[in-house]
């Protein structure tokens, strides 16, 4: 069975293409799963437990039992020694205090045996308990030790990669976990980043890791069947240098990944080739083409001949660029949220940093989210400096992203949308109307013109348009003013690259 692996920015899809019909995998009955995954809080084995490499600590919790017993012991004979003044004291004062002059009368004996029995007495152990206590103690200190430990990309257990989650469900378990554990959210925008070693290798293997997950949801959907040979999409550049050196970086993450994963075969398709590639075997007469992919991360432009005797679109220019859905989403964030958290406001006497929100509201890049969470906010006015230092803990900017996100949705059906910020003290009631949204999409479409131009001066027919953000309002309208003398075709349809992955892996 080949398969098409649709491996997307915000979401992913895989497909089968056999008897003439194209199957979809399913994800929680959805066609398609965010493209996150989670991996859970490290719980360390006891079994794990070195005694050798911690026999300083062993001895020294055992000297420390030792002291404690000995000091013990030493409080217990002094409580009694005070306990006993205490009532002779009381005796004295007593004429009945005493029988035949020197010893206490049943009264104050009684008292005294009272007193002391209140005392604690101090348990004594063996040696051999106090080993046993000692190793007991420096084996929990290590497991609460271990458990607190952040589990960074390079440092995730066996156990956790077993137990990761994707999808939405990734993104929830995450949050609802007290952001504790893993999350990788978008992991596929980081694959051009220019990483260190020690990172690069940690990546490959969560991301063979969420390939593995959907391997075996694959073969649930068709049992008995084993997965040989897969087709993954991939855009014409992966980074904004748009070169050689961030493709194969990337190409070769998402290579070593699948071979992690225990995906046989893997090849690759420009993803315009594949979302043309429905209506490239459809035709019998070649037609020259300008696809636009517009996805969540990236546009694709790829002027290709699509029909005619050719096994696949025949390229002949393709250009890849970062502009997505998600760049929609960050400016829905940093204009219709973050005035919540203090942008528009002064800092003695001047804008507070755009820095600030700007790098809290990209999710997708590490590097951004690493600088807010360092963000020196000391100058920031109340309760605006309280709502960021929220805004910081673990897991809050994306909770703010997923609103930015649904609010795009919303916004492109209705004139306004209402939403809640309710992980900081002050609930946020939110609403945003449509001018937020058309703000964000000029900003969109006036790069995406930018882009379109390029191909002004060439030589097609047709533009086919798809992808998640070419049925965004003003897209299709956008096309048809820089082309108007091509045909504009636009499909309804998502999963217009996965389905042509898996037709062309079939055929493969």
């Amino acid at each position: 069975m080949k398969i098409g692996f649709d491996f997307g920015t915000s979401f992913s899809a895989l497909a089968v293409y056999r008897d003439g019909e194209i199957h979809r995998i399913m994800f929680d009955g959805e066609p398609q799963f965010r493209t996150a995954i989670y991996f859970p809080p490290y719980v360390p084995s006891p079994d794990l437990f070195n005694t050798e490499e911690h026999q300083n600590e062993i001895a020294s919790i055992r000297s420390a039992l030792v002291r404690a017993e000995s000091q013990a012991e030493k409080n217990y004979k002094e409580r009694v020694k005070e306990e006993q003044s205490r009532v002779v004291d009381l005796a004295r004062n007593d004429p009945a205090g005493y029988v035949m002059g020197r010893e206490l009368s049943p009264k104050y004996r009684a008292m005294l045996t009272e007193a002391v029995n209140r005392i604690p007495v101090p348990k004594k152990t063996t040696a051999e308990e106090k080993d046993q206590q000692a190793f007991e103690t420096a084996r929990r200190q290590w497991l609460e030790a271990e458990a607190r430990r952040d589990r960074v990309l390079g440092n995730l257990d066996d156990s956790q990669l077993e137990g990761a989650l994707f999808g939405n469900a990734a993104v929830d378990a995450y949050l609802n976990n007290d952001r504790r554990g893993l999350l990788l959210y978008n992991p596929k925008a980081f694959l051009a980043h220019d990483l260190p070693a020690k990172l690069t290798a940690p990546l490959q293997r969560v991301i063979g890791s969420l390939f593995k997950k959907v391997a075996e949801a694959v073969e649930r959907q068709f049992p008995g069947d084993r997965i040989s040979g897969v087709v993954i999409g991939r855009p014409v550049n992966f980074g904004k240098k748009q070169n050689d050196a961030e493709n194969n970086r990337a190409i070769s993450i998402i290579s070593g990944a699948a071979e992690l994963a225990g995906l046989p075969n893997v090849s690759f398709m420009f993803e315009p080739s594949a979302a043309s590639y429905q209506f490239h075997v459809s035709q019998d007469t070649p037609r020259k083409a300008l696809v636009v992919d517009l996805g969540g991360g990236t546009a694709d432009l790829s002027l290709v001949t699509l029909g005619g005797s050719m096994p696949a679109p025949t390229p002949h220019r393709q250009q890849g660029y970062l502009l997505g859905g998600n760049d929609v989403d960050r400016e829905i964030n940093k204009f219709g949220f973050m005035p919540f958290f203090g942008k528009g406001q002064t800092v003695r006497g001047l804008p507070a940093l755009n820095s600030f929100f700007a790098y809290a509201a990209n999710v997708q890049h590490i590097e951004y989210q690493k600088k807010f969470m360092m963000t020196d906010l000391r100058l920031m006015p109340e309760p605006y400096q309280r709502r960021l230092s929220q805004l910081k803990v673990a897991g809050n900017t994306i909770r703010l992203n997923r609103l930015a996100e649904e609010s795009k949705i919303e916004l492109g059906q209705a004139e306004s949308c209402n939403k809640v910020i309710d992980f900081t003290d002050d609930v946020g009631e939110i609403t945003l109307d449509h001018d937020t949204y058309a703000d964000a999409m000029d900003r969109y479409l006036e790069k995406l013109e930018t882009l379109l131009k390029e191909f002004s001066d060439e030589d097609f027919e047709m533009v086919s348009l798809t992808g998640g953000m070419s049925r965004a309002k003003g897209v299709k309208a956008l096309v048809q003013k820089v082309f108007p003398d091509r045909e504009v075709q636009s499909s309804d349809s998502t999963l217009d690259v996965v389905s042509g992955l898996a037709i062309y892996a079939a055929q493969g």
